[in-house]
């Protein structure tokens, strides 16, 4: 069985929409559930858990008030219960690569909070996005409505939260540990979690084209592709100071479904727009149903010089060391 189907926590088929889909009707209302999903997913963390879990959650804010004085509240409706609390904080949890912008095809006069964290003296208001955008005048309108005023804004991500939990799960036992990594592999599976590398089933799906129905590894091709970036972004951060005798950048393959595999790659340029990025070669990592492979793609003729002179300075170099 996929290990997608033995996740406690529920998630709607498919899970990264394209941008196409995202501006209809039909699209926003599937992300909207998808949502709500992870949201009740993540307050049943902290019903069904120690307190140590939710205090995770609250240093993030931070807040240093005991977590078992914090009850919660799914799919806020009450415009007033929150209103009069001296500390109101309306915090936003999206994913790293949400747009923090007005979407043309989102609107902001309909809609409530997705859930609050509240005690006595406490209200977090929170809105939830995955993939929809977080449009600043939706977050104004639920300040307005349901708390008045805010005492503090707060933006976190997923991807923030998954590492928190991903790094106190070693220390925890029995259901809590449960609990919490299955909810950080819920939050993988859904495309929001940090990265932390791929996995073997992450090939083995590729290389199930026609195997599966078309929707389900387009999916999977969707949210591949959202670890390559983070993959590469990790990757350019590690060897900027090997390559930074030259001018580079990465690139991203758009293929989505008409292949088993994918790739990156690094490419090198210069400021002189008229010579093309193929001047020099580029350096790929090629994604397929078994393995990661590195390789060099020439294929200019200039290019192509470059890499033989290089391999001829390597091998006398190689024999004057003998």
């Amino acid at each position: 069985m996929d290990p997608k189907y033995k996740n406690i926590f529920w998630h709607q088929g498919v899970k990264v929409f394209e941008n196409q889909v995202l501006e209809g009707k039909t699209g926003q209302i599937k992300v909207a559930h998808l949502e709500n999903d992870v949201t009740k997913a993540l307050l049943n963390l902290f019903e069904h858990c120690s307190p140590a879990v939710l205090k995770s959650f609250l240093q993030i804010l931070p807040i240093k008030q005991a977590p078992g004085a914090f009850n919660f509240d799914f799919q806020v409706s009450d415009t007033n219960a929150y209103r009069r609390l001296p500390n109101r904080i309306m915090l936003s949890i999206i994913s790293a690569d949400t747009q923090k912008k007005p979407g043309k095809s989102y609107s902001v006069t309909k809609g409530r909070p997705d859930a609050c964290i509240y005690s006595q003296d406490t209200a977090i208001l929170i809105e939830s996005k995955t993939q929809s955008p977080l449009i600043p005048e939706q977050i104004q309108r639920y300040i307005k409505q349901f708390l008045g005023t805010a005492t503090r804004e707060r933006v976190i991500t997923w991807e923030k939260i998954s590492e928190k939990f991903q790094m106190i799960s070693r220390k925890l036992k029995g259901l809590d540990r449960f609990l919490v990594e299955q909810f950080c592999d819920f939050l993988d599976l859904i495309g929001i979690s940090e990265f932390s590398g791929f996995s073997e089933m992450d090939f083995s799906m590729l290389g199930s084209l026609g195997k599966i129905p078309d929707e389900d590894y387009a999916d999977f091709k969707r949210m591949f592709q959202k670890k390559t970036v983070r993959f590469m972004e990790l990757l350019k951060a590690e060897i900027d100071q090997f390559l930074s005798f030259k001018n580079f950048d990465t690139y991203i393959s758009k293929l989505l479904t008409q292949a088993v595999g994918t790739h990156t790659g690094f490419y090198f340029y210069d400021e002189n727009p008229k010579i093309h990025i193929n001047h020099f070669p580029n350096i790929n990592i090629n994604y397929d149903d078994h393995c990661m492979e590195l390789a060099f793609n020439s294929e200019t003729q200039s290019s192509v010089k470059r890499v033989i002179s290089c391999m001829k300075n390597i091998k006398g170099s190689s024999r004057k060391r003998r």
